[in-house]
């Protein structure tokens, strides 16, 4: 699968160059007697090398072979599936998934390594068949998530949580053998929206500094870079929703600049100040708790401040990690 590598951190899997098999059901039968348990349910997690914060993730999975529950056997037991890991905290044992399973439907949702927390499902009409294949596909830019199933959208949310760049991955459940193929992670550089004063002394600095800064991991955008007939509030609004991070200058005070930070920090997204050290006298009371990322008009004031915000940005988004490309392999 496009010479991608994965490693098992539980479950039984079986690997090979073009697809991955969880047996669940070997795994079943061959616990269930050592823990003396009948209600133990095989769980695989499989973390690949593809690292993921914005983008794309998409993969097949076939149910070659699904639990003949009896009436008689306790719900639980007929829980099967399998969902894409979105976001692997390897500190934690949390992550982030989306996928479809036979008790909970489709669903996006977050593992806190004790608990689970649904942020969007969809109760299936049908059991899923025997030897049926889905494609399962995820979007993520920003905090917005997008579950399709062949194809066809069935979930969209907001996360209510800010991620990193991490790894991506599997996760299976239930006594079933399934099949997974054409795992493909496309990874999209982060957008970052700017929040600042339209006027021709910041241009300068927003195209030579700021952006310059930015390109290499993220893609960067303010409102007068946004090409729609729409109201453009409204359109600020939606980019502050699919941005990973927000930076803004307060050098002066401008309305609207802190009506969009009130905005962004309504929806917990990361916010970045910046402003002219020597501009600002006083930073208002209800930002005044935030840390401030200075700059200077000068040739070494500037580079200082390209630095600066790079470690910035970096720290907030995790995109110090590498990010894993099929060229790269």
């Amino acid at each position: 699968m496009k010479n991608y590598k994965f490693f098992p951190l539980s479950g039984l899997f079986e690997l090979s160059s073009t697809l991955v098999t969880f047996d669940g059901k070997t795994e079943f039968d061959k616990y269930k007697y050592k823990y003396n348990n009948e209600k133990f349910l095989p769980i695989g997690t499989l973390l690949s090398n593809q690292y993921f914060l914005n983008g794309t993730i998409k993969c097949k999975i076939k149910f070659v072979d699904i639990p003949d529950i009896q009436e008689n056997e306790q719900q639980n037991l007929e829980q099967y599936g399998a969902e894409i890991i979105i976001n692997y905290d390897t500190e934690k044992k949390s992550f982030l998934s989306a996928g479809i399973n036979s008790i909970f439907g489709l669903n996006i949702r977050y593992f806190n390594s004790q608990t689970w927390e649904n942020f969007s499902t969809s109760q299936l009409i049908t059991k899923i068949p025997k030897d049926s294949e889905y494609e399962i596909k995820v979007e993520v830019f920003g905090k917005k998530i997008r579950l399709f199933l062949n194809d066809v959208e069935i979930l969209s949310c907001q996360s209510i949580y800010n991620f990193k760049t991490s790894q991506s991955g599997v996760w299976c459940i239930g006594k079933t053998k399934l099949i997974i193929t054409d795992f493909c992670v496309e990874y999209i550089k982060p957008e970052i929206f700017m929040i600042m004063p339209f006027k021709d002394n910041y241009n300068e600095r927003y195209f030579k500094i700021i952006k310059e800064s930015c390109k290499k991991i993220c893609s960067l955008k303010r409102a007068d870079e946004i090409y729609n007939h729409g109201v453009l509030l409204n359109d600020i609004i939606e980019h502050i929703t699919i941005s990973s991070l927000i930076i803004a200058d307060i050098s002066e005070q401008n309305p609207n600049v802190y009506y969009e930070i009130g905005y962004a920090h309504a929806m917990q997204k990361p916010v970045i100040l910046i402003g002219d050290r020597n501009k600002i006298e006083k930073i208002p009371f209800d930002i005044s708790h935030f840390r401030v990322l200075f700059y200077e008009d000068s040739m070494t004031g500037g580079k200082d401040f390209q630095d600066r915000l790079l470690q910035h940005l970096n720290s907030i988004l995790g995109t110090h990690i590498k990010v894993f490309s099929v060229e790269d392999n």
